[in-house]
């Protein structure tokens, strides 16, 4: 099962680079016991949602932008024919065959190359398997269409994008922002330092510095899907992990606070695309589907002005604790919203904004602390 090259070099961008060693360096770190609690939350999605890994069994899948493997080993463990585990990075190429060999794999063939000019026929695969690429690719659209172009008629899709909105994301946009003169390398070896659990230095990486970040509205992505040749009526998942979104929204009092909500799909290609283009994948101001926030996230932007202006204070009297303390407040932070999400109760505006304040509180007292 040795790794496959393209056999000519796929453009290698600034943003593509940066894409390789956001996923590439913090998949790699994962061992056996984190990619197996890393693979829990795919299967629980499948299973809350009614969707059996007996789909897979037989099948020619394609795990379009496979990372570490996780779609790969799902797919291939169910008893497909074949996975063809396909990634922008070569780290990943090697992680997902490391993993692959992990589970005694012989199903598996993993190739490097672009979701843009995948090299494969039309119609190649049963199932095709997307989970969180398209929007972190420069052309989305342009992903969607060659995922749909290898998928045979009657063949399924598992398409997961971010969706639009919510207090998540308006922190993470915050966040990338703050930190945004912190080189990535020095944040990943920060963070370690700091004792930061290996998934969750994958997670703040991948929010914090990926080069692009695009979330969607539904409404645009059926859009989309029933032009390409999909289900007539596609509906997101609405099952899921506590932490999802869109698994929140559910509740009235909240869906304010998560936006659109996760944007997850399975859906079967009914016909072939004949060539429409009306409802492209939007991507408003390099950020996907226009959207405006309810008041409720857009005043938390008070919250974070007064946190850089101290942060920046601080850095005047401590430049060398400069990067570190934004980088370990910058984590706190999102491990404190992401923990509020897992648990049973709703999330609480007012407990995040006291946390926001309580680093604010903390960098003016230390801005008065003599060297």
């Amino acid at each position: 099962m040795e790794p496959q090259l393209p056999m000519e070099p796929v453009v290698d961008t600034e943003s593509d680079r940066r894409t390789k060693v956001v996923y590439g360096e913090t998949f790699a770190r994962y061992d056996r016991r984190l990619f197996l609690e890393f693979l829990r939350p795919l299967e629980r999605r499948l299973e809350v949602n009614g969707i059996s890994t007996a789909v897979f069994r037989g099948q020619r899948c394609l795990d379009a932008g496979c990372g570490g493997g996780r779609g790969t080993v799902l797919m291939a463990r169910a008893g497909a024919d074949k996975v063809i585990a396909f990634d922008l990075s070569e780290q990943n190429i090697e992680t997902t065959t490391r993993n692959a060999a992990l589970f005694d794999l012989d199903n598996v063939e993993t190739v490097c190359g672009s979701l843009l000019d995948l090299p494969y026929p039309d119609e190649t695969f049963d199932v095709v398997w997307c989970n969180g690429v398209v929007h972190h690719t420069v052309k989305p659209d342009r992903a969607m269409q060659e995922i749909t172009r290898v998928l045979r008629v009657g063949g399924r899709l598992w398409l997961y994008l971010y969706g639009s909105g919510g207090i998540y994301w308006f922190m993470v946009d915050a966040l990338r922002e703050w930190l945004a003169d912190i080189d990535m390398h020095e944040c990943m070896s920060t963070l370690a330092r700091l004792g930061t659990p290996t998934d969750r230095i994958a997670e703040f990486m991948d929010d914090w510095y990926v080069p692009h970040l695009k979330r969607y509205v539904n409404e645009d992505v059926v859009a989309r899907l029933r032009e390409l040749g999909f289900t007539a009526t596609p509906r997101p998942l609405e099952g899921g992990m506590t932490y999802d979104t869109s698994v929140r929204r559910a509740d009235v009092q909240q869906r304010g606070w998560m936006g659109e909500g996760d944007l997850r799909y399975w859906v079967a290609k009914s016909s072939v695309a004949v060539g429409r283009d009306e409802h492209p994948l939007p991507d408003v101001d390099g950020t996907g589907s226009a959207y405006t926030d309810v008041p409720e996230v857009h005043a938390f932007r008070a919250h974070f002005e007064a946190l850089t202006r101290a942060s920046a204070q601080f850095a005047r009297r401590h430049p060398k604790q400069n990067h570190m303390s934004r980088i370990s407040i910058a984590a706190q932070l999102q491990t404190w919203l992401r923990d509020s999400f897992s648990g049973p109760e709703p999330f609480s505006g007012h407990a995040f904004a006291e946390q926001i304040a309580h680093h604010v509180a903390a960098f003016e007292t230390r801005v008065l602390e003599r060297d």
